[in-house]
């Protein structure tokens, strides 16, 4: 639909309005269109400060944030990040799964489990169906869920310009790149798909998986925290084990500029209801000003 229709069928939309009844008597048409206009335009306002703001906020704190130097590395309860490469920790780990020397690892057994909000239609029908027993009207699924979640973190020295710098990840958000997987590639999983549908869930379908994410020595990692009291003593430049009460302590790896970028698409994905009930508003007000109504 284009702006101008748009704006016709709100046009036609204001021109209609009935008067409004109340008990002292009745809203004008003009006073129905600037009513519809403020309720719409206040929720979302309200709606867009809600689902967008604190993403908004988190952009602008990647982008804004201190980078780390050893001159500052004293003051306490500042958000920096520093980059570098793990270098060693205070114990390896052993990944689960793929039997790697990490620092951190989540390795995670999922199956699927059916969902009752959504297919109740079909389970009525395939309940009423003579040829299928119970154990084939449970065997649809369409949600994963965890059974299974084994995850272990240790300290880790990040080699960074500047020099060594301990980080206790105890506390952060481990964003690890996952590593290994056992989902089929997806045309396999389309076709496994199409046989389970085909024959009713007896042949195909995953309807288990297992992942595995960690960290490696080696890998190149951005640490966002803040800096500890004791930061600059010792054999390290520099402590992280905490955000404060910035609550952003964050090891990843990608760049602050990625993360801006993805906060800001997030924030703009979540603000659409929000964008689209103001513009509707404005809408109607904008038709009641085309129809002459205000």
């Amino acid at each position: 639909m284009s702006p101008g229709s748009l704006i016709l069928s709100l046009s036609e939309v204001a021109g209609t309005v009935q008067p409004i009844q109340s008990n002292e008597g009745s809203l004008s048409n003009r006073q129905a269109v600037f009513l519809m206009f403020a309720v719409f335009t206040v929720a979302g306002l309200v709606m867009l400060r809600h689902d967008a703001k604190e993403k908004f906020q988190n952009a602008r704190m990647y982008l804004g944030m201190k980078t780390f130097d050893p001159q500052t590395a004293t003051d306490t309860n500042r958000l920096v990040s520093i980059h570098g490469t793990i270098k060693d920790a205070e114990e390896i780990l052993t990944a689960p799964l793929t039997e790697t020397e990490s620092v951190a690892y989540l390795t995670r057994e999922q199956v699927r489990e059916r969902d009752h909000k959504y297919d109740r239609e079909e389970r009525r029908h395939r309940e009423a169906s003579p040829t299928l027993d119970d154990d084939d009207v449970n065997k649809k699924a369409s949600t994963w869920s965890t059974e299974d979640a084994r995850g272990e973190s240790v300290p880790f020295i990040l080699e960074t310009t500047h020099g060594p710098v301990r980080v206790d990840p105890e506390k952060a958000s481990l964003k690890m790149p996952l590593r290994e997987t056992d989902i089929p590639s997806l045309p396999k999983r389309m076709l496994s798909n199409v046989l389970s549908v085909v024959t009713l869930g007896r042949v195909g379908g995953v309807n288990q998986r297992t992942d595995e994410r960690y960290f490696e020595p080696g890998d190149d990692v951005l640490v966002i925290g803040d800096l500890d009291a004791s930061a600059g003593s010792g054999e390290y430049v520099a402590t992280v084990d905490s955000a404060g009460a910035h609550n952003m302590f964050t090891v990843t790896p990608r760049s602050r500029r990625t993360l801006a970028l993805r906060s800001t698409l997030a924030a703009m994905g979540s603000s659409i209801p929000g964008l689209a009930l103001t513009l509707f508003g404005v809408g109607i007000l904008v038709g009641g000003v085309v129809m002459g109504v205000v």
